[in-house]
């Protein structure tokens, strides 16, 4: 075959700069494999580098006491993947990132090929052939009972937890510590919570994993024990030298966090949490601010939140103390200590059946609190860029995202004076998602 036009550097590049989570991506990969022996194996390190794949499994409203399996089904890709890395054994290599989705099913599936219970469930073997696996991700709608799952299935996890580079436990409620123990591999972790037991002390342990990054995603109030007990000797993980920390959704303690960042002070560069805008304050009215005053190395601060407003008065009000809260921890940040234009800062709302969205988003929060912080010339000089991204749900027979462009959103926006002399300034972007 004659060799291409273009010279290969510049044809790897393009291959590099391919999009392979898409279907229009993974056609192109898929039609420059066919030109020749080397831009094919290109392709396919682009192709199967990050692999998503799917189970069928039960619902979150199912009862989950009669514990949990899930299952290899005509319509999930589990299975396929497995076949396809016997059949094409020189892929196996080229995954380094591997996905799972499950499905939820009411009721056990007729068609279903393989359940979690048995030794020919397609995720065991899969699990055994990738030499390379880096990163093991879920994305489902749980989270389930760690021992309502089956023990093959739990013991599935253990193998794969001791090791990957990155690990998401989040779909389960109760991860026994004494597995983090073993994940000395482990950079990333994701998690929702953790069974501390009686077992765990400070002498049982021989080492310690020194965590990167650590996604914390609560399925319920009582997760301060779980954010306390990481940061205490008798935690396998060493968070000292933290660079990421995210906080999943809206029911984070603030207290927890606060001594998270106690511990990692010194290192972290990115944070992302939420603040609750929900229009019903769920919060212990004895709940700390968050303080940022130790971070001197923060280059990215992201704070999440969800409007759900209506014309009550006290959902109004709450809004409004929400608002100030997100004003006060930005007033918390150590501006004089840090670099010019050191921190990009986020701002993320989901704005939730908000009435009257035109009109009313532009006035009903009271953006000055947060404005009047951006504005300042000393905290200014250190904000490398700020952000307001917008997500807008309103109700058409359930939640419904729309879709709105940037220039919509502008225009709306600039209805408030003061983030339109921000935005004008350079000092403020818009952006939806």
């Amino acid at each position: 075959m004659d060799s291409p036009a273009l010279p290969y550097e510049l044809l790897f590049l393009v291959i590099e700069n391919i999009d392979s989570s898409s279907v229009e991506g993974h056609r192109t990969l898929s039609a420059i494999s066919l030109s020749n022996r080397s831009l094919r194996f290109a392709c396919q390190d682009r192709m199967f580098k990050d692999v998503k794949i799917s189970y069928l499994g039960p619902s979150f409203a199912q009862d989950m006491e009669r514990g949990i399996d899930f299952w290899d089904g005509e319509l999930t890709t589990g299975w396929k993947f497995r076949d396809l890395l016997f059949e094409s054994p020189h892929i196996r290599p080229y995954v380094e990132r591997l996905t799972i989705t499950i499905l939820p099913s009411l009721n056990r599936p007729q068609g279903h090929i393989a359940s979690s219970t048995s030794a020919t469930f397609s995720l065991y073997d899969i699990g055994h052939l990738l030499p390379n696996l880096k990163k093991f991700l879920t994305f489902q709608t749980g989270p389930f009972g760690w021992y309502s799952v089956s023990e093959r299935m739990r013991a599935f996890f253990v193998t794969i937890a001791s090791s990957v580079n990155e690990l998401d436990l989040r779909p389960f409620r109760l991860v026994p510590a004494d597995i983090l123990s073993e994940c000395h591999n482990l950079r990333i972790l994701h998690v929702s919570s953790v069974d501390i037991g009686e077992g765990t002390s400070a002498g049982n342990l021989v080492t310690k994993t020194k965590l990167r990054g650590l996604r914390i995603g609560f399925s319920s109030l009582d997760n301060e024990p779980t954010t306390t007990w990481i940061s205490t000797p008798q935690s396998p993980l060493d968070i000292s030298e933290l660079l990421s920390i995210t906080c999943y959704n809206s029911l984070t303690l603030t207290r927890g966090l606060n001594t998270l960042l106690a511990h990692c002070f010194g290192a972290l560069k990115e944070l992302s949490f939420y603040v609750d805008l929900y229009g019903e304050d769920i919060a212990d009215e004895t709940e700390p601010v968050v303080d940022l005053s130790g971070l001197l190395n923060l280059q990215c601060l992201t704070i999440r939140s969800n409007i759900r407003a209506r014309d009550r008065l006290g959902e109004m009000e709450t809004i409004a103390a929400n608002f100030l809260s997100i004003a006060t921890v930005l007033k918390s940040l150590p501006f004089g200590k840090l670099q010019r234009q050191q921190l990009q800062f986020n701002l993320v709302l989901a704005v939730i059946y908000l009435e009257d969205f035109d009109s009313k988003l532009a006035t009903l929060p009271p953006w000055s609190y947060v404005v009047d912080v951006l504005a300042d010339n000393r905290s200014s000089s250190r904000i490398s860029e700020a952000n307001v991204k917008i997500r807008r749900i309103q109700r058409q027979n359930g939640p419904v995202h729309v879709n709105m462009t940037t220039a919509a959103l502008t225009s709306i926006l600039d209805k408030n004076e003061q983030l339109k002399d921000l935005r004008e300034r350079g000092l403020l972007s818009y952006h939806v998602f």
